[in-house]
């Protein structure tokens, strides 16, 4: 059994020894009410592209991009196959190339990482992590921004991908 080529190998080998997918109990956003989420098996681990756009990014963070209206696909593994009442999607994820977890917010088009933040360190609180898309202040994290970062190529172009 494979794992996909760039997950850290913590992560992997406890995908492994669950073989019919993860389940964390844990509570998705405050109030809510639910009380796990489901990881991939460790051959079903999709790799995606996130879109992140810059016109988010000007409007709430200050950003300051000459170009806007431009989106840039980022290149990574879609960790949780479910949330009861949520869509999974981008939720909790992997980065390939900057091989870091991090949380993409799918309705603004917006990507936070942890950085130096391991799977063993996540295990600990991974309410705190998967919930960091609605409450990015309970935990450290940064926002990717790929049109500034020389690690990230490619600008998606200017209409909107999920149109």
């Amino acid at each position: 059994m494979s794992s996909p080529p760039s997950l850290p190998n913590e992560l992997a080998e406890t995908l492994r020894k669950n073989p019919g997918g993860l389940i964390l109990p844990t509570r998705f956003a405050d109030g809510h009410g639910v009380e796990k989420v489901t990881f991939y098996r460790i051959e079903d681990v999709p790799r995606v592209t996130l879109y992140v756009s810059t016109d988010d990014y000007i409007d709430n963070y200050g950003e300051t991009a000459a170009n806007t209206g431009l989106y840039y696909g980022v290149e990574a593994f879609d960790l949780l196959a479910d949330i009861p009442g949520y869509r999974a999607f981008g939720i909790f994820v992997w980065l390939v190339k900057a091989a870091e977890f991090a949380t993409y917010d799918e309705d603004h088009c917006v990507l936070r990482s942890f950085p130096q933040v391991t799977w063993t360190e996540i295990q600990k609180a991974p309410e705190r992590y998967i919930n960091a898309g609605w409450y990015p202040d309970r935990v450290a994290n940064q926002l990717v921004r790929p049109w500034s970062d020389p690690l990230y190529e490619g600008i998606v172009g200017s209409e909107d991908p999920w149109s």
